[in-house]
């Protein structure tokens, strides 16, 4: 923002606050709107591509087979979840994509274990089967939302979940990040 009207604005409203921030400057100028030393890291330059990449942050990788009724349960007993308790993310690797129905947003899933989940997946469901198109080819993603997967292998984080439906209760989970 730095250099921009935004950025005199955001540096005014750091300054009026108090607030001890670090500042990212994404121009080689503007930072002659903030004082030196008022605030802890002034950078200058642009962000590199690995400082643009979002951070994902697990709890631990978990087994399909341990998302149970009891354990979202007891995940609830640590709401609220906020800022400074965030929800428990989870991992899982050698996932096989055994089905997927985009209009529900669903997927089936097997561990690399042999336990087989549906999974949630709501963010950006197009950009994913572009992702599987580009790696694995058309005729693998036309497969997998026939119901004929399992040549398709990611790793997931997700939070567990339970899909009620008709009275049923099924554990399920909801897929954060891929790849």
């Amino acid at each position: 923002f730095s250099g921009t009207t935004e950025g005199r604005q955001l540096a005014d409203i750091l300054d009026a606050s108090g607030i001890c921030a670090d500042v990212c400057v994404a121009t080689g100028y503007g930072h002659e709107v903030m004082t030196e030393g008022q605030y802890r890291n002034i950078y200058t330059g642009r962000l590199t591509e690995e400082e643009m990449k979002e951070k994902v942050t697990i709890d631990m990788e978990m087994p399909f087979l341990c998302v149970t009724e009891e354990l979202v349960k007891e995940l609830e007993l640590l709401e609220p979840f906020g800022k400074g308790n965030t929800k428990p993310i989870f991992a899982a690797r050698g996932v096989t994509l055994l089905g997927a129905r985009i209009l529900g947003k669903k997927i089936k899933a097997q561990d690399a274990n042999g336990s087989v989940i549906e999974a949630m997946l709501f963010q950006n469901v197009e950009g994913f089967l572009k992702n599987m198109e580009e790696t694995y080819g058309r005729m693998e993603v036309d497969a997998l939302l026939q119901g004929r997967g399992g040549h398709i292998k990611i790793a997931v984080t997700y939070y567990p979940d339970i899909n009620e439906y008709m009275g049923k209760r099924t554990p399920q989970i909801v897929i954060t990040h891929y790849r």
